[in-house]
């Protein structure tokens, strides 16, 4: 996650929420849960002084899937939502 953080980062997401899988093997909660987005957030911090970014993205709380697709609404296409995969047999963005 330390690598993702500091990559998506440098390429220049505006934020970041981690998501947890029903087979997740890292489980967070509690003060756990607080060290890590602590840690994650100074990863980004990290990372925009090494890239010379001027806005630090925010890593946001981690979350199931089910209350990410709940909380961002389909695009206004109706049922649409856009979401990245590195499976072979997804479509391209532009597509």
């Amino acid at each position: 996650m330390d690598w993702l953080v500091e990559k998506a980062t440098e390429l220049g997401v505006a934020s970041s929420t981690p998501l947890l899988a029903e087979r997740s093997v890292l489980r967070l909660r509690g003060e756990r849960a607080e060290k890590k987005l602590a840690h994650w957030q100074a990863v980004a911090v990290a990372a925009c002084e090494q890239c010379g970014r001027n806005r630090v993205p925010v890593v946001h709380d981690a979350i199931d899937l089910a209350g990410w697709l709940r909380a961002h609404p389909p695009l206004p296409t109706p049922g649409t939502r856009l979401l990245l995969s590195l499976r072979a047999e997804t479509a391209p963005l532009a597509a």
